[in-house]
């Protein structure tokens, strides 16, 4: 029967892909070539393909960090790429993959969780609890959590205006459960709120001394 699944002669290897991305300098349209194989899995990441997601991370890391086509150990967009991959935890990185295949991406996370700087510069928008965590520093997107509550929280003005200046407010309430037909400890609050102390500026002249200036 002539029916095939793909068009490959051959099912395409990952580590012969990995192989030819290292040795680009020296012939890089082998690494297309074997990349071309993989398109459908970088180019489809649905339900379908759900099961390639291991792979599709592999691809995509390698390429960002060796390909001659992008900069030199492009660590913060490797970062963005595996966050939307949905990889939060680099464990998974040191388990689940092989040691040769794994460690150029752990090396790129921990040269950003030595120098974060790049992320904060770099990227398009502020890091995400995730990227921290995947790149171990939980305790950098704690402080900025925190910061963000306290600035939220100091700029929130309140809805009412505080009028329990004389502390007679708690017990107004409490009165009105008793003794809700007893207006006496409201009447005496209304008073008090009522007679605020006034400030009159007086003039003073320069003869006059500080006994009658206090006088005046």
């Amino acid at each position: 029967s002539n029916l095939r699944w793909t068009s490959n002669e051959a099912p395409p290897c990952i580590f012969t892909t990995l192989d030819a991305l290292l040795c680009h300098e020296e012939n890089n349209q082998l690494f297309e070539e074997h990349a071309n194989r993989f398109q459908p899995v970088l180019a489809n990441p649905d339900e379908e393909s759900r099961g390639c997601d291991r792979t599709r991370i592999i691809l995509f890391s390698w390429m960002r960090l060796f390909s001659s086509t992008s900069a030199d150990h492009d660590d913060v967009g490797l970062v963005e790429g595996l966050q939307l991959f949905g990889m939060t935890d680099p464990s998974v990185l040191r388990e689940d993959l092989p040691v040769g295949v794994g460690f150029p991406i752990l090396l790129a996370l921990e040269r950003c969780q030595r120098d974060p700087s790049n992320l904060l510069n770099k990227m398009n928008q502020a890091p995400t609890p995730d990227i921290w965590k995947l790149i171990g520093r939980e305790d950098i997107g704690k402080e900025m959590l925190d910061a963000a509550e306290e600035q939220t929280a100091g700029s929130r003005l309140p809805l009412v205006a505080d009028v329990d200046k004389d502390g007679l407010v708690p017990l107004e309430h409490s009165s009105v459960l008793r003794f809700p037909k007893d207006n006496r400890l409201k009447e005496v609050g209304r008073l008090l709120r009522s007679s605020r102390s006034m400030y009159l500026k007086v003039s003073r002249d320069v003869g006059v001394s500080d006994h009658d200036y206090e006088r005046l």
